[in-house]
């Protein structure tokens, strides 16, 4: 007789369940310390860039009151301490003018000095023109690769055009320094 080989049964099968859509579930080793800093300042410099921006431009809820020098002269002379030290916007020409410079303060002699001054070209008046500090937030801001685009630029002004400038009005020593005189100085200007 032939020996009998061992019954075998047929195992069971078993039906493969497909993973349900979505992302893996697998574990990510987290960024180390300065990999997330870097991450979030690349996120937020441009947020931030933005906010500045915003901030310094400002939204005045009215344009503002632009004053011929004709004007400016006039409520200078009618009411001068309330005009003194205030930031207006005047329209005018840049024009350079020879001054004579008289004797004063134990210097001998007489000589000539180049002054700019903002003119009304429509109308009388004239005012001494100075250039001013830069902003300091502005100049701090202008070197920076991308958010110095968004700093606005210096106002420049140009001899013999007629335009719009942000000025200070100030008390300052006239030429020979015997007396004051009434002088717009040029906000956040580059007169060169």
């Amino acid at each position: 007789m032939y020996p009998t080989a061992p019954v075998t049964r047929p195992l069971p099968v078993t039906r493969r369940v497909p993973a349900p859509p979505g992302p893996r579930l697998t574990r990510r080793l987290p960024l180390p310390l300065p990999g997330r800093r870097l991450c979030a300042t690349l996120l937020l410099a441009p947020l931030v860039g933005v906010a500045l921006w915003a901030a310094m431009r400002g939204y005045p809820s009215s344009p503002p009151a632009i004053y011929t020098v004709a004007a400016l002269t006039d409520r200078l002379a009618s009411k001068h301490t309330a005009w003194i030290g205030r930031t207006v916007w005047v329209r005018g020409e840049v024009v350079a003018r020879l001054n004579r410079l008289y004797q004063s303060h134990g210097v001998a002699g007489m000589g000539f000095i180049m002054q700019t001054y903002l003119v009304d070209p429509m109308g009388p008046g004239s005012i001494l023109f100075m250039d001013g500090p830069p902003n300091p937030v502005y100049a701090t801001l202008r070197p920076l690769p991308l958010i110095g685009r968004l700093a606005p630029s210096p106002q420049a002004p140009r001899m013999d055009v007629l335009a719009n400038y942000q000025v200070q009005l100030q008390i300052v020593p006239c030429a020979g320094g015997r007396h004051t005189c009434d002088a717009a100085v040029l906000l956040d200007g580059n007169l060169s």
